[in-house]
């Protein structure tokens, strides 16, 4: 067998032939992909403007009513009513420790907290103060529940004043004063 030698000049031509071969597969790779992205692109704006000529001007009032009366519903129950709050909201109370395993010792009324900073209540809307004294010790896990469902109530309530101690018997144990909650009452 006979060894094949390059020389130096058939070796670079070789070579030039070689990146020219790649560069084009390159450059039409990259048309290809773009042409490709194009069809995907002009087929979703497509059927997009398909979507907004298909919707008429008519049924735009009515869709508009439906989303206000949705709304003004959803936004009578942020509130509760003046006569039933407490009793609607020792029911919330009752069933979130129930569920977070916190036992409610006491229920009572109180006044705005002396640190309070009042914000501006929309008209017909006042705040009203709920106390409410937990059994002590409890667990710091299941008074992070307890919070949270009442924060994200609705009706509206919001913990306008806490204060936590630790217990002496286990780092997981916390002591609760009486927790002042703010509702929302119209």
């Amino acid at each position: 067998m006979k060894k094949f030698h390059f020389k130096a000049t058939t070796l670079s031509i070789a070579m030039t032939i070689i990146l020219l071969v790649l560069g084009g597969l390159i450059i039409g790779g990259f048309y290809y992909a773009q042409d490709w992205l194009r069809g995907l692109s002009g087929n979703s704006t497509q059927s997009a403007t398909s979507v907004v000529t298909d919707t008429t001007i008519p049924n735009q009032p009515q869709n508009n009513t439906t989303a206000q009366d949705t709304v003004s519903i959803k936004s009578a129950t942020l509130v509760s009513s003046k006569s039933d709050y407490q009793t609607k909201i020792q029911q919330d109370l009752n069933k979130y420790a129930s569920e977070t395993g916190v036992k409610i010792k006491d229920y009572g009324t109180t006044s705005a907290p002396q640190n309070n900073t009042t914000i501006q209540l929309i008209n017909g809307v006042e705040a009203n103060y709920v106390k409410v004294t937990l059994e002590n010790p409890v667990t710091f896990t299941n008074l992070i529940k307890f919070i949270k469902a009442i924060e994200t109530n609705i009706p509206k309530m919001k913990i306008t004043g806490i204060n936590i101690s630790r217990s002496n018997n286990s780092s997981d144990l916390v002591k609760v004063d009486p927790i002042t909650i703010e509702v929302y009452t119209r």
